[in-house]
Formats: structure tokens, sequence, C-alpha cells
């Protein structure tokens, strides 16, 4: 049995596989917050993935969502905030217990790598979520003189990376380009840091910035025109932000809607709106149990800071000099 240690945010996980590959999607999420072994310190959450049947089975009474999730699926979720169950019959089994801090997978022989990362990601929000956090499905960009970042969401495909890539080409520094965790402070602050994973690069994205299309290699782009490029690779050229947490400065809400481009300052109503239609799955129910949580660290975020959407139609450097006029004005 493989055995690894990771702190999230403070938190300590114990992880635990009798397969490493089936890691890969998990390191691919936080593998620069490996620790070593510390007889001292006792792991908060422990989260087990092993190989077994997943075999399908009558849904239970306290099913609260069942469908695909992006071009994955179909997942069953069943249960309560305390302890919740995912299932892809033939190709995946979890359960999530708060009350007991664990995680436990079992991965079926039909298991593919995206159904694989969908759960992990879960899992990732499961538990930083235990420990008083929430992930968010966003960009984190850190100001150039260090002092706050800002956080940039908006539907796959909008153009957060890019965003993201030309505000680092005008100076400001990366912490994720799409998973964001933001920590509430007992003071009403709102801490963030960057989930360190690789960012994932569109050829066309490579062609906008020659600086970044000199990392790239030519024979790695995948069926989709994408490849990924390592933090390490972009730490090279001065581009990260530093891993610690810092304070939320302005939630940005990205949207392509054939509008002029424009910076409009919303109000607290709105920009709730925003980060929920992003970030916020809804069951046959309604909310997922435990999301109560969720909005509450997002209303706390956005009370902390000035709030915006911005109607992307130009460039990046055109779109990266509105957003810095406006959080240097």
């Amino acid at each position: 049995m493989t055995r690894q240690y990771f702190d999230l945010a403070g938190l300590r996980l114990e992880v635990t596989t009798d397969a490493p590959r089936i890691l890969v999607p998990l390191l691919s999420l936080i593998g620069e917050w490996a620790v070593p072994f510390d007889e001292n310190v006792a792991p908060q959450c422990r989260f087990s993935l092993v190989h077994g049947p997943v075999e399908a089975s009558s849904p239970p009474a306290d099913v609260f969502f069942h469908g695909m999730i992006g071009d994955e699926g179909p997942f069953q979720l069943s249960g309560n905030a305390d302890c919740w169950h995912l299932l892809a019959p033939d190709r995946i089994r979890a359960c999530f217990d708060r009350t007991n801090g664990t995680v436990e997978f079992t991965v079926g022989p039909a298991c593919n790598g995206e159904i694989l990362s969908i759960a992990t990601s879960y899992a990732l929000d499961h538990i930083v979520g235990a420990a008083g956090h929430v992930m968010v499905h966003a960009a984190c960009i850190e100001t150039p003189d260090g002092s706050g970042r800002l956080v940039l969401h908006a539907p796959s495909g909008t153009g957060k990376t890019t965003t993201a890539l030309a505000l680092v080409e005008a100076g400001y520094r990366l912490c994720t380009d799409d998973a964001t965790i933001l920590t509430p402070t007992a003071d009403g602050q709102v801490l963030v840091r960057g989930v360190p994973r690789p960012i994932k690069v569109h050829r066309k994205t490579a062609g906008i910035f020659p600086w970044l299309g000199a990392m790239i290699k030519p024979e790695n782009w995948d069926e989709n025109e994408e490849q990924w490029v390592a933090r390490k690779v972009l730490a090279t050229k001065g581009c990260l932000a530093a891993d610690d947490a810092r304070p939320v400065i302005s939630v940005i809400a990205l949207r392509r809607s054939g509008l002029p481009m424009q910076l409009t300052e919303l109000n607290g109503a709105d920009a709730f709106g925003e980060i929920i239609a992003d970030n916020i799955d809804l069951g046959a129910a309604g909310l997922f149990p435990g999301h109560e949580e969720r909005l509450d660290i997002y209303s706390r975020t956005l009370a902390s800071c000035v709030c915006y959407r911005l109607d992307i139609n130009g460039t990046p450097d055109d779109v990266a000099a509105m957003i810095d006029a406006a959080l240097t004005k």
C-alpha cells in the first residue's frame, strides 16, 4: 500500500492507495503540497483509493443528483451533508464522510481518467470544505505589488486562462487558472490561494503570448489542440505568485455577451448571482447538501471586496488593461 501526506491550507491529509497510477488526477492538483511523514502530526483527513468491483445498485431514497457531469456519467449522488456517496456504475464508487474525516474510493477496471478526475475534484472539494475553506472554479491572480489577489470566474470556455495570462503579461502573477481556495478569517476578511495545478493551454492561446509559446513542446498537442504547462516551467519565467494565502481585493465575473467591452461594478446581489451561476450545481431538490456553508463564504468574499462583470469583446491586452485600470484607479 502506497502512503503519501499533504498539507492543504493547514489541513494534514493522508492518502493511501493500492495502485499509484490512480493518484495521477490528485497529484496534478495538489502534488506541490506533498510533505514528509511526521509522526508528531496526526492526519485530520484520510483519503483511500483502492481497485475493486463497482456494481450497479438500486438508487437509495436520498438521491439528490442523477445525471451527467460535463460529458461524463451518469453519476448518482446521494446522502446528506455529513456523509454522502458518489456512484458511476461499473466505474467508481466514493464515500465522503465528514464526521470521520474520510474519503474512500473504489475504482473499477472500467473507470477512465476523466471519471476519476471528476471524482477526485469532488474529493478535494469535500476535504477543504470540511476544514472550513471552499474551493471555487475560478482563476486567481496576484497584483504586481503582492498586496492582494483578484478572482476571475466564468463558465468554461469563456476565457479565464487567456485573461489570466494577459494579466501575467501586464506584470501580475498567476496563482491558478482554474481552481481557487477561499478561506474566511475571524476578523471578516477572506484570504485566497490557488490550487497548484499545471495550466492547460490551447494552441491559439500559445500563439497570442510569445513568452508562453516558447514553453510549448510542439509534439505535445492533444486531439483538442491543448497541452499542459508545468508550474515549474512557469516559475522559471517569474510568472507564479507565492503559495501562501492573501486577501481578496476583487472578484470579476467574465462573460461573452456580444456587447461592447465594458467593466461594470456589481452590487452584492448581482455579484452573488454571477458566482452561483458559475459554481453551484443543482440537484432535483435544489442545493446539494452542505452548499449552505459554501454560499455563506461566497457572500463574505463578495462583501469584502469590489466586484465587477466584464463583457469580453476585445483583445487579451485590452481586457488586461481594463482590469488593471479599474484596480489601480
